[in-house]
């Protein structure tokens, strides 16, 4: 998968603000009662926060799939989404998040596809390093987007001619996806509020130190303790829905490894996704096993839409209220995910 294929061409429209906590929830309670309430001269006033937080608001609960626009032309509505009615109705799975595995789930959902987050799409999924200084993954990040020549179709299916945002706008989006995971400032230059209002720093997928030459960032591959057995297979088989496959199986490397892939995003490492594989599934719903070539696999039966609604109440214990709907779902397959 490439970028143009994963992302639309959207840059800085975070507002220089970092996700908060109460910011999804509250973007799904409004989007509920009132859908163009993003265009309303009080909203500030009904979030709470400032006129330029409003728009951040908007961003980031777009970009975790919690809300989206209307597809209507010229609409500047609203609507949650399934995800949004799972997580933050007043009987979702976590609605005031309270598990810090939520986090992970949303972390996923910023660069799945569809996403609008391209900048995090390239920095979890293409960008090679592992220790950097900010400069080299902002000169990376750039790069990639100034050679892009077409990204989005027009309505008659074809790329269109793509203009590049200017490199500050770019720079903005990696300085706030460094900030967010607590990376973006030497600690003693943060603020109390930095720490208190940033959930996704709790994932710590990004640590930063202090050298002689100045700030080292790091991604942080392997065991993550509040990313368990179930939502590691959750986020396998919502990544394998998002996906046309013809075939029940997949190679285990290519989990690992593929660009867009839940080994890039979420920095793990095939034992990890091995044991939990092995701790979640069975023969009767999905394996691990070598094929004739002796290459390991991930093997399922029946539609990967089954085990994302599975592995997810498994996790938090409790039903969903709403059921996912990738596409149209036919029948047989409705009727499989309700007996799961």
């Amino acid at each position: 998968m490439e970028l143009i294929d994963a992302a639309s061409p959207r840059f800085a429209q975070h507002q220089t603000f970092s996700p908060r906590y109460g910011w999804l929830k509250s973007a799904y309670d409004q989007v509920c009662e009132n859908p163009l309430i993003f265009t309303e001269d009080d909203a500030p006033l009904a979030f709470g926060v400032g006129k330029n937080m409003v728009q951040s608001i908007k961003f980031w609960a777009e970009a975790t799939k919690i809300i989206q626009a209307s597809p209507v032309k010229g609409s500047k509505e609203y609507y949650a989404t399934d995800w949004g009615h799972t997580f933050f109705h007043e009987d979702g799975l976590d609605p005031y998040l309270e598990d810090p595995g939520t986090l992970w789930i949303f972390h996923w959902f910023l660069t799945a596809t569809p996403c609008i987050t391209p900048v995090w799409w390239l920095s979890f999924n293409s960008f090679p390093g592992i220790e950097f200084q900010k400069e080299h993954l902002e000169n990376f990040v750039v790069n990639a987007i100034n050679g892009i020549e077409e990204w989005e179709q027009d309505k008659d299916g074809k790329l269109k001619k793509y203009k590049a945002p200017s490199e500050a706008s770019i720079r903005k989006d990696v300085a706030q996806l460094l900030h967010m995971y607590g990376a973006g400032l030497p600690k003693k230059l943060e603020s109390l509020e930095d720490e208190i209002n940033s959930p996704f720093r709790q994932l710590k997928i990004i640590d930063r130190t202090e050298d002689a030459n100045g700030s080292i960032c790091r991604f942080n591959r392997g065991y993550k303790p509040a990313l368990s057995a179930e939502l590691i297979a959750f986020i396998i088989f919502d990544y394998l829905s998002r996906s046309d496959r013809s075939s029940n199986n997949i190679n285990l490397d290519s989990l690992l490894k593929d660009p867009g892939a839940p080994g890039n995003v979420l920095k793990l490492t095939k034992q990890d996704f091995v044991d939990a594989i092995q701790s979640t599934g069975s023969e009767k719903s999905f394996w691990l096993q070598n094929s004739s070539a002796g290459i390991r696999q991930l093997y399922w039966k029946g539609k990967p839409e089954i085990y994302v609604h599975q592995t997810l109440e498994k996790y938090f214990g409790k039903k969903a209220l709403q059921r996912i709907s990738y596409k149209e779902l036919p029948d047989d397959l409705a009727k499989q995910i309700e007996a799961a």
